[in-house]
């Protein structure tokens, strides 16, 4: 891999045992764990490598939110189980506008409407608590990238 600039804002090694060490690391996007741990083993002056890894955060979501592979067939057999969250859940970090019925319909049809925001490179519309779009604010508009027709 060509060397990146990556973003660790903890390291902690957990145990060691004079041959397993066991790190916890919270890191950017675009880090690479395995050559992370590769990296440190050859600042070390040794070898090493990656037995296991396990991600239990990805941006606002913990392991705690997670669905077990076990699960999965559960879930796809009764959907309405209220076990998935909704979309705006992963969507609640961004700006959002509210939109009117009529509003909406412009942005479903990739127009942009006029909002009362600060530029944002990434923003969702809602109407009526549904999700309308995902797009980006610039100059008091908003400009849908995608659309849904909930």
């Amino acid at each position: 891999m060509p060397p990146r600039q990556v973003e660790i804002k903890k390291l902690t090694l957990d145990s060691y045992d004079g041959e397993v060490a066991v790190l916890t690391v919270d890191c950017g996007t675009g880090t690479y764990v395995r050559t992370l741990g590769q990296d440190i083993a050859i600042y070390l002056g040794t070898v090493g490598h990656l037995s296991q890894l396990q991600r239990t955060r990805v941006g606002l979501f913990t392991i705690d939110h997670a669905i077990s592979l076990e699960n999965i067939q559960k879930i796809s057999d009764n959907p309405n189980q209220g076990v998935l969250l909704p979309i705006g859940a992963v969507l609640d970090d961004i700006p959002a506008v509210s939109v009117s019925p009529q509003e909406a319909v412009k942005i479903r049809q990739g127009q942009a409407i006029g909002v009362n925001k600060e530029n944002s490179l990434r923003a969702t519309a809602w109407c009526n608590g549904q999700i309308t779009a995902i797009g980006s604010i610039c100059d008091l508009l908003f400009y849908p990238d995608r659309v849904f027709n909930i």
